[in-house]
């Protein structure tokens, strides 16, 4: 989240416009964005499991999902209100909280 709030809230915006509407974005990996950055995080949650890190039945697509789509929520409402909603601070507390939550019943 430091990169797009770096990025600046207009480079935020046309990120957005381009995944949303991808055919427009010829380098856009023909929309695929949501499937990269899931398979990214899904990877890393998987190599957790397989280093002792997490429970073997840590519900591993359904955490990443949730993760993925409060990120991606959180860059949305950045957009939307203009600036007003501020990702890194909302991203920290998503991540004191929420992430803190979902994740403690598979913890090892």
């Amino acid at each position: 989240m430091e990169c797009v709030e770096s990025g600046g809230i207009n480079l935020c915006k046309q990120w957005t416009r381009d995944v949303v509407d991808p055919k427009n974005v010829p380098d856009n990996k023909d929309g695929q964005k949501w499937e990269y950055d899931t398979e990214m995080l899904n990877n890393i949650l998987k190599e957790s499991v397989k280093n002792n890190e997490l429970k073997k039945e840590t519900p591993i697509d359904l955490l990443t999902n949730i993760i993925i789509c409060q990120l991606y929520g959180m860059m949305t409402c950045w957009c939307m209100s203009d600036g007003k909603f501020e990702p890194l601070d909302w991203t920290e507390k998503f991540c004191v909280f929420q992430v803190k939550l979902i994740f403690r019943p598979y913890i090892i």
